[in-house]
């Protein structure tokens, strides 16, 4: 059997887009069963999503001894980031987390 290059182009194309609407209509189906088990959820009481101005854990919690004595030789916030291997963005909130005061704070606050 010899099947000619555009039957076989179009038995492709008719096989992905039966495909794609397979998956289309699926994240349908997912979507909607996420948004009405968000809906039960919330009718019954329960509070959704981060509670409000909490961080959270951050990776230098356990090292806020070491980030004050860093801070206190005035050890700038990327260096610290790179020593600790996380963002220059994650001391920044852990220090205004912690309420550490550094030198770059007291001249920032005049």
């Amino acid at each position: 059997m010899i099947i000619d290059a555009d039957a076989h182009k179009i038995q492709s194309q008719v096989l992905i887009f039966a495909f794609s609407l397979a998956a289309e209509i699926e994240r349908d189906l997912i979507s909607e069963r996420t948004k009405s088990a968000l809906k039960a959820k919330k009718a019954s009481g329960v509070i959704l999503g981060r509670p409000k101005g909490s961080f959270g854990s951050n990776k230098l919690d356990k090292h806020e001894n070491d980030v004050k004595k860093l801070l206190a030789k005035k050890i700038n916030y990327t260096s610290i980031a790179k020593i600790y291997d996380c963002s220059r963005t994650t001391v920044e909130n852990f220090v205004k987390k912690q309420k550490i005061q550094n030198e770059k704070n007291i001249h920032e606050n005049i």
